[in-house]
């Protein structure tokens, strides 16, 4: 029977489709090796030979998983991040990555280390809002190239810890 559905799938291939385009979403209809925006409204497409890529124009938060790190005078510090984002180059966004909100977290990821492995730990803790401000700019310079601007970074938390190695897990037992 997996047959008969391979089938009909192959056979529903060859029929025009309507897409609905939303006012918070930007889409690219690709085939014979172009592409064309799609912005809201109706569209039809043919998925024999195009293929529909979609993402929000809208703002996007992310939150980052928390990180351990050490700070320029040897402390472990426990870190997580929140960043809000929106595309602005749709091209850029979809075609030059595979997956742009990945490409965001490992941007992200690469921008907290620096930040925090190049402070001390009285400013990373100080909540100042030139450290998150330079943490966004370190993001967008980075982001630009793939049609995404950061509107916002900031810590959401960080605190000083002591982790410990048990068998494969890391425990973290509170501040110093």
């Amino acid at each position: 029977m997996e047959w008969l559905s391979s089938f009909l799938y192959s056979i529903a291939e060859f029929i025009p489709r309507l897409l609905h385009v939303t006012e918070d979403m930007v889409c690219l209809k690709m085939g014979w090796g172009g592409h064309i925006e799609l912005y809201p409204g109706y569209h039809f497409y043919w998925p024999l030979i195009h293929e529909i890529r979609s993402c929000y124009s809208t703002r996007q938060e992310l939150d980052l998983p928390e990180q351990i790190l050490s700070s320029v005078d040897g402390e472990t510090v426990l870190v997580s991040v929140s960043i809000v984002y929106r595309v602005t180059d749709v091209v850029k966004a979809l075609i030059k990555t595979q997956d742009y909100e990945s490409t965001v977290m490992e941007v992200a990821q690469r921008a907290v280390q620096a930040s925090i492995t190049t402070n001390d730990i009285n400013t990373i803790l100080s909540h100042d809002s030139d450290f998150d401000n330079s943490l966004a700019k370190v993001m967008q310079k980075d982001l630009c190239d793939y049609g995404l601007v950061v509107d916002n970074a900031f810590f959401t938390s960080a605190a000083i810890t002591t982790p410990y190695h048990i068998s494969g897990l890391y425990i973290h037992i509170g501040d110093k």
